[in-house]
Parts: structure tokens; C-alpha cells; sequence
């Protein structure tokens, strides 16, 4: 007997990566079918992964679109030069914004002692943002110096 499966799941990436109705029976023909429940396994987690994408890059619009336009700080756009600069030496799979999030939730909460390292540098207060950039200038300078005892 064939496992039921929940289609909750596809709806609700659907839903959040902002498809129409006609926009998601498109993105169903691309697999054959014109409903969820006649996807076979294989394609409806391909499906869901692909609708997951979609999210993340929605989010990403939205978070540009949000950002466009506010004038930055010069410390902020220092902020920024430093981590396009760390990006340079990351791996390919590293060069993300969760990366980022990441790295600067661990200073926050090491530094300064925040419970959840919520990332969003608009909103840190003065010292805040001193820890965070000498965490980044810090990584930085490692990151060059393991490059030059590399010996080529």
C-alpha cells in the first residue's frame, strides 16, 4: 500500500515564492502533470527544491528592493568592502548571505553576548558595529596570510 503523502508542503513554497495560479500549473507542465498529486517522488522533491529557490531569491529581491536608495554609513559601506574582499578568499558555497549571518552572529554573540545572533548591521549600536568590523578586518588579515605561506 502506497504511503499518502502531505501536498501542504509544495502549496505553501508556492505560495510564498509568490506563483499565480497560472504560474504554477506552467511550473507543473514542466514535469508532465497538471496537479501535485500526480508527481511521482523523485519529481516532487526536485519541485519542492526548485520552489525553495524560487523563495530565496524572492526574499533576496525583497531585501534589495528594501535596502535600494537608503543612503549607508561610512562604516557600513567599510563593513561591505571588507566582506566582498573575505568573499574572494571563501569557497564558491561560502560566498552566501547565511555565511555572512552566520559569521556575524557568532562575533555578536561572542563579543557582545547576544542570545541570537540576528544579523542586520543598519540596526547595531556604535560598539556593536566596532566588534563586527574588527572581527571581519581580523579575518581578513588571516585569510591573506594563510594565502601567503601558501608557496606556489
Amino acid at each position: 500500500m502506497k504511503a499518502t503523502r502531505s501536498y501542504g508542503r509544495i502549496h505553501i513554497l508556492k505560495k510564498e515564492a509568490g506563483l499565480t495560479v497560472e504560474e504554477y500549473r506552467s511550473f507543473l507542465a514542466n514535469f508532465g502533470v497538471k496537479s501535485s498529486t500526480e508527481l511521482s517522488e523523485d519529481d516532487y522533491r526536485q519541485a519542492c527544491a526548485t520552489l525553495e529557490g524560487m523563495v530565496k531569491d524572492a526574499k533576496a529581491r525583497e531585501y534589495r528592493k528594501r535596502d535600494e536608495g537608503r543612503e549607508k554609513s561610512r562604516q557600513e559601506r567599510y563593513f561591505w568592502a571588507l566582506w566582498y574582499e573575505l568573499k574572494t578568499y571563501l569557497l564558491p558555497g561560502d560566498r552566501t548571505a547565511e555565511y555572512l549571518a552566520g559569521f556575524a552572529g557568532r562575533v555578536l554573540r561572542r563579543y557582545i553576548g547576544l542570545e541570537q545572533g540576528h544579523f542586520d548591521f543598519e540596526n547595531l549600536d556604535g560598539s556593536e558595529k566596532h566588534k563586527l568590523i574588527d572581527a571581519l578586518k581580523s579575518r581578513v588579515n588571516h585569510e591573506k596570510e594563510n594565502l601567503a605561506e601558501v608557496p606556489f
